[in-house]
């Protein structure tokens, strides 16, 4: 037993000093025999002042390393240069690395490389790499790196640059993956650092450290390497240039697992942003997204935003914007939606943000959103200097506020539901430009469903003025309850209503001859009411006569009040009124017209034509009109002052008063008149239009009582130089016509009836007079009670009510000589 022990004692010293000799051995031939295998197998001249390697442990070091490419010019291998300070390698597996292809290590440091390397052009050729890499850390302490392409075109470069990272893992799987390297904790440190990826871009960050788990970048920067012009000339199908600069960007829990990127408390200060954008259709959306990326918290603040537009105009921007995004998260599935990506919450605020939306200069001088509200103080909408064509604006709103209940994007169009949007203190001033606006290209509807459950609008003031003629509202507002508008992509958008209220105070309006105004309006969906409703004539009669080219009337209006009650929508691209009652209370008019103008010779259609072809539904059930006085006033070159017919105490109802496209079960229309004429005589009427005729059949008929002739003489003397006496007892009318003429019958019973014939100065001429009255019969009692009215044929230059009155003037020829 203690002979075989001793052999075995023996072998394994013998073993020993034989390990122990061939480790010698082995260094010796690393110092003496290395170098030359180094300059017979590879292209690098490589020389080192010491060199260890621990064949029992795989301990590996060298000092003073210095290598240089030598002058072969092969274009496949990188051009390496520079210095190691150290290399130490800890326990490699030397022959899994021989043999196996498997390099696995504890430690790998490096110090002070400096080092220059020009990489080879890039080969296509895809080699399959089995290579499997495990190292439990790496530490590289000061490195000076820089990387050139095959071109001499600087790639990267780093200064005083100092790694750690655990646990790194590269095999064949992760080989496939887009990021090839997977570690767990680390550490990095380093200045001026540099990296062109390509021909446009190139980064640049001035110090990059971690520390307690945090990495902070100071002074980042993205800055393009070619101007806007070029850009668009070399990238014709690229859609944006980016110049971007970020004082200091910090962030914490690094993690990079396969195709994982994931990241928390993402701060970035300072951050500028400047965007170019170009006309270049968009490229199509890639169908797979590999990473999986999650930010957790990321933060901007005192962000600076600008985009430019293709022709160098500014299209957005904002000095100070604050942003804060939780739980920010992109991947393969998210990637395949119209927003690719997706939130759990956001939180955004910026101060003097200016958009331009076609001709509109939009600004806003500071918000807050967030995903269920929003605030918007200081707006302003204005027209860009230069535009001659559609409306210039002027807006400023105080404030515009929502709560928001949910919204997305879904196939390029937004759904979103909100609960609540109010706005207060507007002021708004839009004027027509007379030049035709340039057609412009139908766009897509990017409305999809948008519901606003409760809207108001509080104080708002508007002036829209077109050829120098203004509209001015005064005190509006505005309550809507469930507004809904929306529709597909290719089609226009569609409004629904629920229900609403608008009020508001004054509202004047200019016209070219009339000053047109109200002094309180109430309208909702159901009814409406309009007070102290004018329209007064901006100059004197005898001015609008020398200003008009042909006759027209001259209008002078004043209502107490109009209201109505039904049921009407002017939001659709039809719109449509159907009105259960309306009342006109208290309407005071005056109608002048001078025939000293040349006559207007064009054909003027009667109501049931007009109204057959309005383009919209009407229909007014039942409209009354109460307490009304009309006067009409007509004058000729050689008058004197005005003749003069009035109306007073004016009442009358109009039934199913309608449009051609209103739905009805008649196309009647009766109105029923009843009136003081002369402010003295009871007249009743009759008059029914048609309006599915196309002839424009119409009926009218009534009675005119105890009529004092003198009463006309308002009228007759200074029109027609006369004066007549006597009584009208009954004058009563029935005719049928239509668009060409009229005729029907007609009855009078007068009494005691004379005329005296004027001259200039208001005189009585005594021969016209007494010869005038041989002609004209003094009472009816020789005429019958009604006679046939001949047909009258209709000047079509003339409007309705001189056809009646030719029908009337008719008859008397008949009756009264």
């Amino acid at each position: 037993m203690k002979k075989w022990l001793k052999k075995s004692l023996i072998a394994l010293g013998v073993l020993a000093g034989v390990l122990l000799l061939l480790n010698i051995g082995f260094n010796i031939w690393l110092q003496r025999g290395l170098p030359h295998l180094i300059k017979k197998k590879i292209e690098y001249q490589v020389h080192y002042q010491s060199l260890s390697v621990d064949i029992f442990t795989g301990n590996i070091s060298a000092h003073a390393i210095n290598i240089k490419t030598l002058p072969n010019n092969n274009p496949k291998i990188p051009k390496i240069e520079g210095r190691v300070e150290q290399i130490e390698i800890g326990r490699l597996g030397l022959y899994d690395a021989i043999f196996n292809n498997e390099i696995s290590s504890s430690r790998l440091n490096i110090v002070r490389p400096h080092l220059t390397v020009v990489l080879p052009p890039k080969n296509n050729e895809k080699k399959k790499k089995n290579t499997t890499i495990a190292l439990d850390e790496l530490q590289i302490t000061e490195g000076h790196l820089t990387i050139f392409r095959h071109d001499h075109q600087k790639l990267l470069s780093a200064q005083k640059l100092s790694v750690t990272a655990e646990d790194i893992a590269m095999n064949p799987m992760t080989e496939s993956k887009k990021i090839p390297i997977v570690f767990s904790k680390y550490h990095l440190s380093g200045e001026e650092i540099y990296f062109r990826p390509d021909d446009v871009y190139a980064f640049n960050a001035q110090k990059i450290r971690t520390e307690n788990q945090q990495m902070s970048i100071e002074n980042f920067t993205l800055k393009p390497l070619v101007s806007f012009d070029e850009f668009q000339k070399k990238f014709p199908k690229k859609r944006n240039l980016f110049d971007v600069s970020v004082q200091a960007t910090a962030f914490t829990d690094i993690v990079l697992t396969e195709d994982k990127i994931q990241l928390s408390d993402v701060q970035l200060k300072h951050p500028r942003l400047k965007m170019f954008t170009t006309s270049a259709a968009p490229e199509k959306k890639e169908q797979s997204f590999s990473y999986k990326v999650e930010l957790k918290n990321v933060n901007f603040t005192h962000s600076e935003l600008e985009i430019v537009k293709p022709n160098g105009q500014r299209n957005f921007y904002t000095p100070k914007l604050d942003l804060a995004v939780s739980n920010f998260r992109m991947n393969e599935d998210t990637a395949q939606g119209d927003l690719p990506f997706n939130y759990e919450t956001f939180d955004i605020r910026a101060e003097n943000t200016e958009y331009i939306a076609g001709n509109q200069d939009i600004r806003v001088k500071n918000l807050h959103i967030t995903p269920h509200a929003f605030v918007l103080n200081g707006n302003t909408v204005s027209t860009l200097q230069g535009n001659k064509t559609g409306t210039q604006i002027q807006l400023n709103l105080q404030q515009l506020k929502g709560d928001v209940e949910d919204w997305k994007i879904k196939d390029n169009q937004l759904f979103a539901t909100i609960n609540a949007i109010h706005g207060k203190n507007f002021n708004g001033n839009l004027t027509a430009i007379s030049e035709t606006p340039k057609k412009v290209k139908a766009i897509k509807n990017a409305i999809g469903k948008l519901t606003i459950k409760e809207t108001r609008l509080d104080n708002f003031h508007l002036t829209y003025s077109k050829n120098n003629q203004p509209l001015h509202v005064k005190n509006i507002h505005l309550k809507m309850n469930n507004f809904v508008m929306g529709g597909e992509i290719n089609e226009k958008p569609k409004i629904e209503l629920a229900d609403y209220q608008l009020n508001t105070g004054t509202l004047t309006y200019q016209t070219q001859y009339y000053n047109i105004r109200y002094g309180q309006l109430s309208f909702n969906n159901k009814k409406f009411n309009i007070n102290d409703l004018s329209v007064l004539p901006r100059y004197s009669r005898a001015q609008f006569t020398r200003m008009i080219s042909k006759e027209a009337d001259l209008y002078t209006i004043k209502v107490k009040s109009v209201s109505g009650s039904g049921s009407w929508n002017f939001l659709n691209t039809t719109p449509s009124l159907e009105v259960q009652h309306l009342l006109v209370n208290g309407a005071d008019a005056n109608i002048f017209r001078s025939t000293i103008p040349p006559d207007d010779n064009s054909t003027r259609p009667l109501y049931s034509q007009l109204l057959r072809e309005m383009k919209f539904p009407l229909l007014i059930k039942n409209m009354d009109i109460k307490n009304a006085h009309l006067v009409y006033e007509e004058d000729t070159e050689k008058s004197v002052g005005a003749g003069k017919i009035i109306l007073a105490k004016l009442n009358g109802n109009i039934q199913n008063l309608h449009s051609g496209k209103a739905k009805t079960s008649s196309r009647l229309i009766p109105i029923r008149i009843t009136a003081e004429f002369m402010n003295d005589s009871p007249l009743k009427a009759i008059w029914t239009m048609n309006t599915a005729s196309l002839k424009d059949e119409f009926t009218i008929k009534g009675t005119l009582e105890n009529l004092n002739a003198e009463k006309i003489n308002h009228f007759i003397t200074p029109y027609m130089k006369m004066k007549a006496e006597g009584q009208i007892n009954r004058l009563s009318f029935d005719f049928k016509g239509d668009k060409t003429g009229i005729e029907g019958v007609q009855g009078i019973d007068f009494e005691d009836l004379k005329i005296t014939v004027l001259n200039d100065a208001g005189e009585k001429r005594g021969f016209l007079t007494g010869v005038a009255n041989l002609f004209l019969r003094d009472n009816s009692k020789k005429i019958p009670n009604q006679i046939e009215i001949n047909r009258v044929e209709r000047e079509p230059h003339r409007s309705f009510f001189n056809l009646f009155w030719q029908g009337i003037l008719s008859g008397l020829k008949k009756q009264l000589i």
